[in-house]
């Protein structure tokens, strides 16, 4: 927030090095007529820094042994694996990486629907994910 704050405060002090959209475009404006003389950009934050902290983001580890386990028992029970990345947060998670944790998230319903007005799931997924987390148990209890 710090950063982002000094960024902001940078733009504010060289508003008129923006690029504009041409002569009549600008940040700061010249006249008798003229109420607000320099625009400036401004951010609010809805939060304090550390309930911030608690929605950081993470990149979980691609070498990990729990990655490794997840994609080899979604191969095993659906046949293959395709591990891609979504934005997005969850509280707490970046704190529980820097402590040490093996960090993965992983979901089985349709992300075609997921946060839709009619979120759904089939059954069958579920099924499916159930199997899955089983067999990531069986795969680290070798550990």
């Amino acid at each position: 927030m710090e950063t982002v704050n000094k960024y902001i405060d940078e733009i504010n002090e060289n508003i008129e090095t923006l690029p504009t959209r041409g002569p009549c475009s600008k940040y700061v404006l010249e006249g008798d007529d003229v109420d607000i003389k320099r625009g400036k950009v401004e951010m609010e934050w809805t939060d304090d820094v550390d309930s911030v902290r608690q929605m950081e983001g993470i990149a979980c580890d691609l070498d990990s042994a729990g990655l490794k386990s997840i994609v080899d028992a979604t191969a095993e029970v659906k046949g293959k694996a395709t591990p891609y990345a979504i934005t997005g947060s969850l509280p707490l998670v970046r704190q529980m990486q820097n402590a040490g944790f093996d960090i993965q998230i992983t979901g089985y319903g349709l992300s075609s629907t997921y946060h839709a007005d009619n979120e759904y799931a089939s059954l069958s997924d579920m099924q499916d994910a159930f199997q899955i987390l089983l067999r990531i148990i069986s795969i680290n209890d070798q550990y």
